[in-house]
């Protein structure tokens, strides 16, 4: 005889079914006559109602009964991009990549965003207005977050750093296999004096970038100079680039690095003109990468290299991962994506 977990699961898959072919926020039958409709227990059917309550399907209404939840427009994907309120030139390309091809898709990409330090990021969301939502973390999931996705009544899927090995649907770009790439490029490009500018606030993903750049950099027992701009959350890491660059080479000290690896690219102009100002030639006396393609890193001159992922293919699998999350809730996505070296003139080899 079927167990009671497997009935359950078989009312639930009946009980969708029968959701699908209801309007608006149509009344569910009783729990008396649903339970001799589909012929199951009182537990049987609770168990089956209480996991479509928190997939968002139905609703209880305390003393008046259970109600099909009004979803969006089942013809067309109501999807939801989520990120903190911290620019990010990178974050409005894929952006724009996912509009383009939702827009081919019969689908519909809404931003929302949440304070930087806020913990509760799902109440900055509509909801019962979309099919999924993207989450894009600047850090790594914590057991408070873990639970509030599993609350969540719409599938979620997360975008960040030190996703791989938990129990959620994930996209991630491996920053350290990011650090390690650019400390490879620059070793292969000749370079003997390694170094890092740390633009950014640190967050798990410049920690692993750097981390990664370390210990390939240690395998061929070279130094690594950390230039730590010491940003803070809420200041624009342009205008404290300049500052720290212009206090460097005020000092007086002798260039200590003829590699330099960008944590982020967003202040590529900042280092271009810094070293044009003191006429340190890129890439004959410095070489440069950065760790991501940011804009600023293809509109200055020389271009500088880049360590980064193709945006496009990056938001075609996103994408192919909501629509897959659309037809099944329950549906395991964990993706990770390749780094790719950018062609640019910041290196002197083959990368060129």
């Amino acid at each position: 005889m079927p167990s009671q977990v497997s009935r359950a699961q078989y009312l639930i898959e009946r009980l969708r079914k029968d959701i699908e072919t209801m309007e608006g926020e149509a009344k569910l039958p009783s729990f008396r006559k649903m339970m001799n409709k589909y012929d199951v227990s009182q537990l049987v059917l609770t168990q089956a109602i209480n996991y479509l309550e928190f997939r968002g399907l139905v609703q209880r209404r305390p003393n008046i009964g259970v109600f099909r939840c009004a979803r969006p427009d089942d013809t067309q994907l109501q999807l939801g991009l989520l990120s903190t309120d911290w620019p990010s030139p990178l974050l409005n390309e894929l952006e724009e990549n996912l509009r383009e091809l939702a827009a081919e898709n019969n689908a519909v990409i809404k931003r929302f965003s949440f304070p930087f330090n806020s913990k509760n990021i799902f109440d900055y969301l509509p909801l019962r207005e979309l099919h999924a939502v993207m989450v894009m973390l600047r850090g790594s999931v914590s057991l408070e977050m873990a639970e509030q996705i599993h609350r969540i009544p719409i599938p979620v899927l997360l975008s960040g750093e030190m996703l791989a090995g938990i129990e959620l649907n994930w996209i991630i770009s491996n920053s350290l296999k990011n650090g390690l790439c650019a400390a490879d490029v620059l070793i292969r490009d000749g370079r003997k004096k390694l170094a890092v500018l740390l633009s950014e606030p640190t967050s798990d993903v410049c920690s692993r970038r750097l981390e990664g750049f370390r210990m390939m950099a240690k395998s061929h027992n070279l130094p690594v100079e950390l230039l730590d701009v010491g940003t803070k959350c809420g200041e624009d890491s342009r205008s404290t680039t300049r500052k720290f660059l212009g206090e460097y080479f005020s000092s007086g000290r002798s260039l200590g690095f003829d590699g330099l690896y960008l944590i982020c690219g967003s202040v590529a102009e900042e280092i271009v003109g810094c070293f044009a100002e003191h006429k340190i030639q890129i890439p004959r006396e410095v070489g440069l990468i950065s760790a991501d393609c940011d804009p600023h890193c293809r509109f200055v001159h020389p271009r500088i290299n880049s360590i980064d992922i193709d945006y496009r293919e990056y938001a075609q699998v996103v994408l192919s991962s909501f629509q897959k999350l659309f037809a099944d809730p329950d549906s395991k996505i964990q993706i990770e994506l390749d780094n790719h070296v950018s062609p640019g003139g910041s290196l002197l080899g083959y990368y060129a």
